[in-house]
């Protein structure tokens, strides 16, 4: 993993918001905290977070939470955006996206007024 990092840490800023999402979700899937790499990932995504789909945004969130890392700048961001985009989302991201701000403990009250 060590060697995925150091070859996507100079190109992030390349990846669509997808390839971003997923680059996390891996990470928390396999309980792999990278800091450096999370943090990497954070800032494209807030400056990208209008390109992200309704499940992106939920696996971004999912991640960050999984991995108990609060980041509450991009949490913001992608509250923003869910919110812009409430009716896109499935049960499914409706649900990860609830857990993740209730386990860091980060209130959004219009996003859970959203949901």
């Amino acid at each position: 993993m060590h060697a995925i990092a150091a070859q996507a840490l100079p190109k992030l800023e390349e990846f669509a918001a997808q390839d971003l999402a997923m680059m996390a979700w891996s990470c928390a899937k396999l309980a792999w905290l990278h800091a450096p790499l999370l943090d990497a990932i954070a800032a494209p995504s807030i400056s990208n977070i209008s390109a992200f789909s309704a499940h992106g945004l939920s696996t971004s969130a999912w991640s960050w939470a999984k991995l108990s890392v609060v980041d509450v700048p991009l949490l913001d961001a992608i509250a923003s955006q869910s919110r812009l985009i409430i009716l896109d989302f499935r049960p499914l991201d409706l649900s990860n996206t609830a857990w993740a701000f209730s386990t860091v403990q980060v209130v959004n009250r219009p996003l859970i007024e959203a949901i």
